[in-house]
């Protein structure tokens, strides 16, 4: 069985139980309770991601403009 821990096979779980709570007859308080569960789990995921990212991008840009003002200009010394 396939890693509900990837957000690939998450966003699958997802699908399929979204698809079965249309079709299935059985559809209980508790599978609505799993699945809320698994959509806030993915959206964390997604969000974690997305973080994760913007910081990185700020790192890079504050290393960028240090190494401007370090080796171009001159204005900081090691």
């Amino acid at each position: 069985m396939r890693s509900l821990l990837s957000t690939p096979a998450l966003n699958e779980k997802i699908c399929d139980m979204k698809d079965r709570r249309e079709k299935d007859n059985t559809w209980s308080a508790d599978d609505e309770q799993i699945l809320a569960f698994l959509v806030e789990l993915h959206i964390l995921r997604i969000s974690k991601a997305h973080a994760e990212n913007e910081a990185k991008g700020i790192t890079e840009t504050i290393y960028k403009i240090h190494d401007e003002m370090q080796d171009e200009r001159g204005l900081l010394v090691r």
